[in-house]
């Protein structure tokens, strides 16, 4: 039986590794909390910065909490740390696009098809991506992202 997040937090918050974050994040990321990933996703990403997996899950649970800016920044440095990571880039596409951005989205989601092998996932958010582009270009940013969310 899994872990709830009250034992994952409790386990987090007594010795913090890179095993216990992923946990917590993907708990977050599935039963989202904004207070608990303010509190968790900052400090995952500066404790384990070199470590991609748990980037790309703090990144995750700062989705679920629409705390954009937050996972585009995880996920920036996950692509730092591994370049031919597919999941990285599906999901600062993902990211990307929800904060309007369809033009370097589809960039990103470019390469994570090709990285992936045709991932239909990476294909779907990329197919989206260059449907909203031209919106971009005649409406704004903000437009994309409303459009996204809805």
């Amino acid at each position: 039986m899994p872990e709830t997040i009250p034992e994952l937090l409790a386990r987090w918050r007594r010795g913090r590794d890179p095993s216990t974050a992923i946990a917590l994040c993907d708990a977050l990321a599935l039963a989202p909390n904004a207070a608990l990933t303010v509190e968790v996703g900052p400090a995952a990403v500066a404790e384990f910065a070199s470590d991609a997996a748990v980037l790309v899950a703090a990144a995750r649970a700062f989705v679920a909490a629409e705390r954009y800016g937050e996972a585009q920044s995880a996920l920036v440095a996950a692509g730092k740390v591994a370049p031919r990571e597919p999941a990285v880039f599906r999901l600062l596409g993902e990211v990307l696009l929800r904060r309007g951005d369809a033009e370097r989205a589809e960039k990103v989601l470019e390469r994570a098809v090709v990285l992936s092998g045709g991932d239909p996932d990476a294909r779907a958010w990329l197919d989206r991506a260059q449907m909203f582009k031209p919106m971009q270009g005649r409406s704004g940013s903000l437009t994309v992202a409303r459009a996204v969310a809805s």
